[in-house]
């Protein structure tokens, strides 16, 4: 996913004799599907992809109503929304910086380092990292992250969990935060993404001295926008 991309889509619910539950459906403008897009939800007007949308939520409700006929299923259109998914992120920076006492702009420019701002990146190279954030999960055979992290929302971490936006956003502002409380910046920010930088002096060098420099020449240029 690229993170110009828009979107739109529509929240429905489906109702049957025994079970109730609402379902999102995203759809970018060329009509794929994208799976963990978080909406801008304030009136704003559908963009072209919206009938793409609207073909995918009629053919997933045929499906519904087949399988469960015999329970009277029914969709009900609850809501649409569309926008961009970079204007969507800063929702999420800004959310959870300012919960966890890190600037949201510092937040994003780790994102845009980490992950170019893509929510399915993994990077398998040291265990697997996920997400906006790049959050280590060290998977047992369930899936489950077997890492421990003492934040707000860790136990019972896992690969999807992890590859929902706000849920990484929320664990990486925590780790950040925690570092640059620890460790000062911009070491905090170099020990985000190599834990053995917090032996080094406080203002660097660093063994990944050029992931800190792409962060901070990140930083500057978003403040400047």
């Amino acid at each position: 996913m690229v993170a110009t991309e828009s979107f739109a889509g529509i929240v429905f619910r489906l109702s049957t004799s025994g079970y109730q539950g609402d379902y999102r459906i995203v759809v970018l403008d060329d009509g794929r599907i994208a799976g963990n897009v978080v909406a801008r939800r304030a009136g704003r007007a559908v963009t072209a992809a919206a009938a793409a949308v609207m073909f995918w939520a009629a053919l997933f409700g045929v499906v519904l109503f087949v399988v469960l006929a015999n329970q009277k299923a029914r969709a009900t259109i609850m809501e649409t929304f569309s926008g961009n998914v970079t204007e969507a992120f800063d929702i999420l920076f800004e959310r959870y910086g300012t919960r966890y006492g890190v600037d949201p702009l510092l937040l994003k420019a780790v994102a845009m380092v980490e992950s170019s701002l893509d929510p399915d990146a993994i990077n398998q190279a040291d265990n697997i990292s996920i997400g906006l954030m790049q959050i280590l999960c060290r998977r047992d055979e369930t899936g489950r992250c077997t890492n421990k992290f003492n934040i707000e929302g860790w136990e019972g971490a896992n690969e999807t969990r992890l590859r929902d936006p706000e849920y990484n956003v929320m664990m990486g502002a925590q780790i950040l935060a925690w570092n640059l409380k620890t460790y000062g910046s911009p070491r905090g920010i170099a020990v985000y993404n190599a834990w053995n930088a917090r032996h080094s002096p406080i203002d660097g060098p660093f063994p990944n001295q050029e992931y800190v420099d792409k962060v901070i020449a990140a930083y500057s240029k978003i403040q400047m926008r």
